[in-house]
């Protein structure tokens, strides 16, 4: 398990070192640029969580497939957004392995203050914390091996 020197994480708070990518068929996805990507929308659950697991698969459904990918620091391009009924915006990212995730607005909007070049990208690299029943990307410095700052509580 990756843990930050100075968070000591519970059963219900854990960077884990393998994540399992439930997604679906590869779909081209326009870019705030402009220009279009491959990728495929996509459920990321913690490899030591059969509850997580469980749901991505029923997410899924019987088309999907799966992964299991190292939580190594990723990159992760902002999409586009959408105003929900709710009055939440959803954030729609990809990571640098073409998977395509909803994120909610209030609980990421941090992260887009690091700088977003005209390609998307947020400048900064990501990782994966399961957090109670969620996996949510939280920054992470990589020239330090180490979290500095958890944007998602």
């Amino acid at each position: 398990m990756l843990q930050h020197p100075q968070i000591t994480p519970t059963k219900y708070e854990e960077f884990p070192e393998k994540i399992l990518i439930v997604y679906t068929k590869s779909i081209l996805q326009p870019m705030i640029d402009g220009n279009s990507r491959d990728g495929c929308y996509a459920f990321a659950a913690g490899s030591k969580s059969e509850r997580l697991m469980k749901s991505a698969r029923e997410w899924g459904g019987i088309n999907s497939k799966e992964i299991f990918i190292d939580n190594t620091p990723k990159d992760i391009y902002l999409i586009n957004y959408i105003y929900q009924s709710n009055g939440h915006i959803l954030l729609k990212v990809i990571s640098d392995g073409g998977f395509i995730f909803d994120l909610i607005f209030e609980e990421f909007w941090v992260n887009l203050n690091y700088g977003v070049a005209p390609s998307g990208l947020i400048n900064t690299k990501f990782i994966w914390k399961q957090s109670k029943s969620e996996m949510r990307l939280v920054h992470y410095l990589d020239s330090n091996n180490k979290i500095i700052r958890e944007i998602i509580e």
